[in-house]
This record gives C-alpha cells, sequence and structure tokens, in this order.
C-alpha cells in the first residue's frame, strides 16, 4: 500500500487555499504534511470558505491528488 492509500479514510484538518476553476463547488485544500512545491492537493467536494480550517474525510487516492468530503 502506498502512501496516498494509507490516508484514504483519514481525516486530516486542513487549510482551504482555493476554489476549483472549473467546479465552484470543489474547495481545494492541502493537509499539514503536503509541500506545496511537490506534494498534492485536496479535492474537496463540498463549497468550502477560503482561508478556514476544515475536518475532511479521503474517500479516493490516485496518483496526482486526493479526494475527500467535509465533515
Amino acid at each position: 500500500m502506498d502512501k496516498k492509500e494509507k490516508r484514504i479514510k483519514r481525516i486530516p484538518d486542513m487549510p482551504i487555499f482555493g476554489i476549483d476553476e472549473s467546479e465552484s463547488e470543489i474547495s481545494v485544500g492541502r493537509s499539514e504534511y503536503d509541500s506545496p512545491e511537490i506534494d498534492n492537493i485536496v479535492y474537496i467536494q463540498s463549497p468550502a470558505k477560503i482561508g478556514s480550517f476544515n475536518s475532511v474525510k479521503i474517500s479516493q487516492a490516485n496518483e496526482n491528488e486526493l479526494i475527500g468530503n467535509l465533515i
């Protein structure tokens, strides 16, 4: 199991730093373990306020990103 697969179902508290340009209902965040220069971003399948910190349940992982929902 690789690093991304281990993070499925984990619930990190993460800052929201943007909204997906093509989908206004999808927020974009990064967990405390992810470096902006190197690591993935997290697509959150619900709108969240930019600058807020939210608990997110990670439900999917692929090669370049994690996908989750606000809880």
